[in-house]
């Protein structure tokens, strides 16, 4: 290992000792942290394209399109990443829907459910039921 390597890991080592002293302290910090997440959708989206939210088999959707236009250059379904554990934030909503507005493109942004309560095992047979409905719908 080299020793830029070994140094970033004992910074990392010592600061997530600092911020979790303990599992519960991880748990409280992921609660709030998707309460600000999920759901929460900037002021400023609104001002950039048109948004619609929706509930598809059980989950939160949201369609975000141009403001002008009927996205007509294509439709993206945006998994938001975060490992399965963390929620769409004000940066990637913000991006959603500039590409949204400069792009011609509709987006359909899927709150799944996350980690630790839910799994991949969960999620990804629901986001491909969700995938094929909207290329069925597309056509």
């Amino acid at each position: 290992m080299s020793v830029r390597n070994s140094l970033l890991k004992s910074v990392l080592r010592a600061s997530r000792k600092r911020i979790y002293t303990s599992e519960e302290a991880l748990r409280q910090h992921v609660a709030r942290s998707r309460e600000r997440q999920n759901g929460h959708l900037p002021e400023s989206i609104g001002r950039s394209g048109r948004i619609e939210r929706g509930i598809w088999d059980g989950v939160t959707t949201y369609t975000v399109s141009p403001r002008e236009g009927s996205g007509e250059n294509g439709h993206v379904l945006y998994l938001h990443g975060g490992g399965f554990f963390e929620g769409m934030n004000a940066p990637r909503w913000r991006m959603v829907s500039t590409l949204a507005d400069g792009g011609g493109v509709t987006f359909t942004v899927p709150l799944y459910p996350l980690a630790p309560e839910h799994s991949h095992r969960d999620t990804y047979p629901w986001l491909l039921r969700l995938y094929d409905h909207l290329c069925a719908t597309e056509k």
